[in-house]
């Protein structure tokens, strides 16, 4: 199956932001940058962008380029599903923040299970 040009862009994206190219709260490259960086039309970026801020990777602005987000903090389960998509290239991090929220939840969880079965 062919990989859509948008989510081609998507995940290069990702990785330039997992492996540090572009920080947290930086300003992204414009679209024309990011189409002539990918040889692709603008229409694509756009929807890679739009994807990339649903999945909690990075904030648009309208008029100026986007800017990245801590993805630990501001990130949601879809951005939890792209790096996990992305397996090979999951940082080191991540098993420490997965490990965080773990331990984070833990009151909750326990609360529940002792009302449920108590």
């Amino acid at each position: 199956m062919k990989t859509r040009s948008s989510d081609s862009v998507r995940r290069q994206i990702i990785h330039s932001i997992i492996e540090g190219k572009i920080g947290f709260h930086k300003l992204m490259p414009s679209e024309r940058d990011f189409a002539s960086q990918f040889n692709v039309g603008r229409p694509t970026i756009r929807e890679a962008l739009q994807r990339l801020e649903q999945n909690g990777w990075i904030t648009t602005h309208k008029g100026m380029p986007a800017t990245v987000n801590d993805y630990w903090q501001q990130g949601n389960i879809m951005t939890i599903v792209d790096m996990l998509q992305l397996e090979d290239e999951i940082p080191v991090d991540f098993i420490e923040h997965m490990l965080e929220l773990r331990i984070s939840l833990t009151p909750a969880y326990l609360k529940d299970a002792a009302e449920h079965n108590g």
